[in-house]
């Protein structure tokens, strides 16, 4: 029995060989090369039948057609060239004929079955989630549903890179990628791959490739993963603030918000940095609370905390309440507000309830309509108050006498029992507590250029 194998790409050997031809305004496949090995030597007179899709198309000549006289073939391995396939499935068999073309001299072989393509398969990466310290998860999809998958990933981008060192899991410069992998597709996805021992505080560029059987290749290239973070360690709480109305859920902890205003109303929803915002109408006096207003781990007392929130004003004449536990007269803790006099950010604490000490965004003048991202935080180890707006520092304040442990509501919007007075007007996003302060590099990654970082990258 005759036996037969279709060649494949690797890297850019031509084993197999595909050229265009446009046949009927279809792209086809115009050139298809296999290997085919004969149990022995062919005789003169004999003939190689070979049917495509069952049926037999002499087209004549040496290796050009489908009917090959026995003379004319060199060896028992021998070459046969195939002109040309439209796109969609093929199955194709030999045999081997004595020279009446019906006496067959070994049965008709296994069919080879093949799919022809008209374009490369085309990969999405998605969901580039679990940033996890030195590894991290992903899934893409692809609209072909053969072949092999390989994906890399590199800690610097390499826009020059490769199928070949994709494949090989090699960087543009030749070095060790950072992970690479594969796996057979036999479905479109989304198909997952884990990349692991993954440098922590970089960003990851992830590169995904497909071959299918024919050798079409497919190359996303360059896609940025996030960065490389801890920002899960010591993370108390992350509200994502999506909900259309109502109250708000803790993506993190258990520290869920309650919606309050006027007449029952809650806040509604806008455009935000990460999908949708919180939008407070001021004149309906809302706010978000916790109903615990014990909530230990909002309280944070003398000890390290940082805040991170986004707030875009709609308009900016008065005081605003953006985030904070503060319940007045004398159960005020920490909060962060818009001043409308000078027009500045200001994070304020108190050591014993009523005496505040704040810092303020004295190189930001906040704009109606920008959104802007606040991180605060007190410091108990350098005894200071800090402020980012937008990932630049603003001048730290001196604190010695740590904070306040009250009973006021946390709240998001407005505050506890004075909800009345200064309540937003403005769009809050994505707000969250940690119970330790944030680096530099922190800060820089919760910014992402102006993007903000989803929890899911959080790692």
């Amino acid at each position: 029995m005759a036996t037969w194998t279709l060649r494949q790409v690797v890297a850019s050997t031509p084993m197999l060989v595909l050229t265009s031809s446009n046949v009927g305004g279809v792209t086809a496949l115009r050139t298809l090369e296999f290997d085919v090995t004969l149990p022995t030597a062919p005789t003169a007179g004999q003939v190689l039948i070979w049917k495509t899709d069952g049926v037999i198309n002499d087209r004549g000549g040496p290796g050009r057609g489908h009917v090959i006289r026995a003379d004319q073939i060199a060896s028992q391995s021998i070459k046969l060239l195939m002109d040309p396939f439209l796109p969609g499935p093929h199955s194709c068999t030999i045999q081997l004929m004595a020279s009446d073309g019906t006496t067959p001299i070994y049965p008709v072989s296994p069919a080879c079955v093949f799919t022809v393509l008209t374009t490369p398969p085309v990969i999405s990466a998605v969901n580039k989630t679990s940033v996890a310290g030195t590894s991290a998860n992903f899934t893409f999809t692809t609209d072909q549903d053969n072949g092999i998958a390989y994906y890399v990933a590199c800690s610097s981008p390499q826009p020059t890179i490769t199928f070949a060192q994709i494949k090989a899991g090699h960087d543009a410069s030749n070095a060790p990628a950072t992970y690479a992998g594969n796996q057979t597709i036999s479905t479109v996805g989304p198909h997952t791959g884990t990349a692991i021992g993954l440098p922590t505080m970089t960003t990851i560029y992830l590169y995904v490739v497909q071959e299918n059987a024919v050798g079409l290749k497919s190359n996303i290239g360059t896609v940025a993963w996030g960065q490389g973070n801890t920002l899960r360690t010591g993370l108390v709480s992350y509200w994502k603030l999506d909900e259309a109305t109502g109250g708000a859920t803790d993506a993190h902890g258990t520290n869920h918000l309650t919606a309050e205003g006027t007449g029952g109303t809650s806040p509604g929803t806008a455009p935000g940095v990460i999908n949708g915002g919180r939008d407070f109408v001021v004149a309906n006096q809302q706010g978000l609370f916790v109903l615990d207003a014990a909530a230990p781990s909002l309280s944070m007392g003398d000890d390290n905390f940082a805040i991170s929130t986004w707030f875009k004003g709609k308009s900016l004449t008065s005081h605003q309440n953006i985030v904070g536990k503060w319940n007045g007269p004398d159960q005020y803790e920490y909060i962060l507000m818009y001043n409308a006099i000078p027009h500045q950010f200001a994070f304020y604490v108190t050591h014993n309830g009523t005496t505040a000490v704040g810092v303020v965004s004295n190189t930001v003048t906040p704009v109606v309509g920008v959104m802007y991202n606040v991180i605060v935080e007190h410091d108990k180890i350098a005894n200071l108050l800090r402020m980012s707006v937008n990932d630049v520092a603003q001048t730290p304040v001196a604190h010695t006498l740590g904070v306040f442990n009250g009973s006021g509501r946390f709240g998001i919007g407005a505050r506890d029992s004075y909800y009345v007075n200064n309540s937003a007007d403005a769009i809050i996003d994505e707000t969250v507590i940690w119970a330790r302060t944030l680096s530099a590099y922190d800060k820089t990654t919760i910014f992402a250029g102006g993007a903000g970082l989803p929890y899911s990258e959080f790692a």
